[in-house]
């Protein structure tokens, strides 16, 4: 009777030391587990956010450039358009209006032109995490009294995407050390190249490159 009722003492103890230990660290890998899917889950969404603003800048600016140089024509622009001449700039002037003769009357001079948002020295003179940024500017009656000047766009790096200073083409368009904004002229056409880099909250570089090329809509006018 003793026996069995020592036996049956056994059976009621509590959870062992053990038990206790093997549950705390199943615990530990599961609430890790999900902290690093969240972490990373978290990440992922700051991420997509970053590269869905740099997607949008960079469509912008390139909307905005090619709608301006196709309502122009060959004979108005800047250097002049002979292929395969590219270059980080380009003076033009728009058609605006038809006048009582039912000419075309073409406005004041404008130009699209690269600069540098810092120093170009190969350092991160501005603290962004970025080096030798540039930026997209308009300008109206450029070099003159009563120029306008607007910024179109930042953020734009200094070669285009794939690219480096050194002679060679990276990226294999064709072009040596093109740069960040590319203009490539053909003989009633030009094609524009837009490099927008940025970074997360992560610290990644996110960059993205448009393209299009749009003809002289007012060609031989």
């Amino acid at each position: 009777m003793r026996t069995r009722g020592s036996t049956r003492t056994r059976g009621k103890q509590g959870i062992t030391l053990v038990e206790v230990a093997i549950s705390l660290t199943l615990m530990s890998v599961i609430g890790g587990a999900l902290f690093l899917a969240t972490d990373s889950a978290s990440s992922a969404f700051r991420t997509g956010i970053t590269v869905a603003e740099v997607n949008a800048r960079a469509l912008r600016a390139l909307e905005r450039v090619c709608e301006d140089l196709k309502s122009s024509s060959s004979d108005l622009t800047t250097p002049q358009p002979v292929a395969p001449f590219f270059g980080t700039s380009v003076d033009y002037q728009r058609g605006t209006e038809i006048d009582a003769n039912g000419d075309l009357v073409f406005g004041p001079p404008e130009r699209f032109e690269l600069e540098y948002e810092e120093t170009d020295d190969g350092i991160d003179n501005d603290g962004d995490g970025l080096v030798d940024e540039c930026r997209l500017v308009w300008s109206e009656n450029p070099g003159v009294a009563g120029e306008r000047r607007v910024v179109v766009a930042t953020g734009i790096r200094e070669f285009l995407q794939g690219e480096d200073f050194d002679g060679a083409d990276e990226n294999g368009n064709g072009l040596i050390d093109e740069p960040g904004f590319c203009l490539l002229f053909g003989a009633d056409r030009v094609t524009v190249r837009i490099s927008f880099e940025d970074r997360d909250g992560e610290g990644h570089v996110i960059v993205t490159t448009v393209e299009r090329t749009v003809a002289f809509r007012n060609e031989g006018v």
